[in-house]
């Protein structure tokens, strides 16, 4: 069974430094299938991030770096963004995060980062054998 690495998320809760790091993947586009199939996996999730009226600060960018290195797959509820401002605010919060944007309905948007450095979590129902996944790691 694999461990994940032992290093504290927090160094300390009055400022917002994470020890997370930001392992930059060359930008990832999903096709159909693999779209699909994470939007299967995400359905039951509860969106992590809440966004309100303050808009997409950096600790709300920093909470989603954090959510998606230990999540690899989650969503977002922008109850405060204008209609009109939705899709430029989920861009922003995917590209400052180097994530994928999986799907976007009304409020809620489901964002996607890989981990490069452990074993893959979701294998892909097209291109890739079992034996290229690895065991599938818990949440």
């Amino acid at each position: 069974m694999l461990k994940r690495p032992q290093t504290p998320l927090f160094k300390g809760w009055g400022a917002l430094a994470l020890d997370v790091p930001d392992l930059k993947s060359p930008f990832m586009k999903l096709n159909d299938k693999q779209r699909r199939y994470l939007r299967g996996l995400a359905h039951p999730l509860k969106p992590l991030i809440l966004i309100g009226n303050a808009g997409i600060s950096e600790g709300v960018i920093a909470e989603a770096r954090r959510a998606l290195y230990a999540h690899e797959l989650i969503k977002v509820r922008m109850a405060g963004v204008k209609r009109d401002a939705l899709d430029a605010a989920v861009e922003k919060l995917a590209g400052d995060t180097s994530s994928v944007i999986v799907s976007r309905i009304g409020h809620v948007a489901t964002l996607y980062k890989e981990r490069t450095d452990l074993p893959k979590k979701f294998c892909y129902p097209i291109n890739v054998h079992p034996s290229q996944c690895g065991p599938i790691r818990e949440a």
